[in-house]
């Protein structure tokens, strides 16, 4: 008999409906636990992709207890983190980002060997957040942008990269567009970045929020003297995603590192092939991550 993946939205976009049916699998035949409601706590409506309280406070959305206290320990450190989205849904792209990096934050040296088979000549990983905006935020961009994570990267030449990661897993870029004169202002300051014959194209609502992420990651750079890259994170088959990316692309002067691509299927194939082969309890979490975001069944 199968698994009650329990109720799903009828008004998700196409490839939101397929992760969200995945995710109650996960739930359903994975954890073998029941569904609960939200997508906020205050909701009353039962999904698949819900946990339900006792579940998501004994960490059921985490692959880990590493993770799991990862997470606890930047909820105890105060506003960034959606409480109940992070603990309760399966869908929520904020716990997907603790999957995938919460294993890094404690451990340095697999933190350096990850993400530098991602990023060649990067040596070292000297800080990794989860959630971390810079402060205060009057000195930077005046609002409440943050990044996913973050980290202070060290290649072997002794230069200092700060790495902005923004991670989503079936949702599009916000497409409410605010203060755009503020923001094309920075963008102006900074010719060697974004194309001073390109700046009305820096509302598009389909890029506003990448727009400010990259803004934020330039001027940490630019006070601390460091190289900037912004990373996006998504799945492969995102049809929105990485148009939108690519479209970005071509308001910026360099199309090399300064912004990357990183698909989960090439993320979860680089860093399998060069985690340490004795080491079972990184094999595993890989393992247990991939099936849980990157390898979706077909539509029914």
């Amino acid at each position: 008999m199968s698994a009650d993946l329990g109720p799903q939205y009828v008004a998700d976009p196409p490839f939101r409906a397929r992760m969200r049916r995945h995710q109650s699998r996960w739930r359903a035949e994975v954890l073998g636990l029941p569904y609960g409601t939200g997508p906020t706590r205050t909701s009353t409506a039962h999904y698949g992709n819900m946990l339900t309280t006792p579940d998501a406070e004994r960490g059921a959305n985490f692959l880990t207890p590493q993770i799991l206290e990862v997470v606890r320990r930047r909820l105890a450190e105060g506003p960034g983190v959606e409480r109940f989205r992070c603990l309760h849904d399966l869908l929520s792209s904020q716990a997907m980002c603790c999957n995938l990096l919460g294993p890094l934050v404690d451990d340095p040296a697999l933190a350096a060997r990850l993400l530098g088979a991602l990023l060649p000549g990067v040596v070292a990983v000297d800080e990794l957040r989860i959630e971390w905006a810079p402060e205060p935020r009057n000195d930077y961009l005046s609002d409440r942008t943050a990044f996913d994570a973050f980290a202070r990267l060290r290649r072997a030449d002794g230069t200092t990269v700060v790495l902005g990661v923004e991670t989503t897993l079936s949702e599009a870029f916000s497409p409410l567009v605010t203060n755009l004169e503020r923001y094309m202002a920075v963008a102006a300051s900074m010719p060697a970045v974004w194309r001073v014959d390109r700046l009305g194209e820096l509302g598009d609502p389909r890029w506003f929020q990448l727009l400010r992420e990259h803004l934020l990651v330039e001027l940490v750079a630019a006070r601390t003297g460091a190289e900037a890259w912004l990373a996006v994170v998504g799945h492969t088959e995102d049809p929105d995603l990485w148009p939108a990316v690519a479209a970005y692309r071509r308001v910026l002067v360099d199309r090399g590192p300064r912004l990357l691509s990183w698909p989960l299927d090439a993320v979860v194939s680089t860093w399998g092939q060069v985690v340490d082969p004795e080491d079972d309890a990184t094999a595993r979490w890989l393992d247990a991550f991939a099936r849980r975001y990157v390898h979706l069944p077909p539509d029914p």
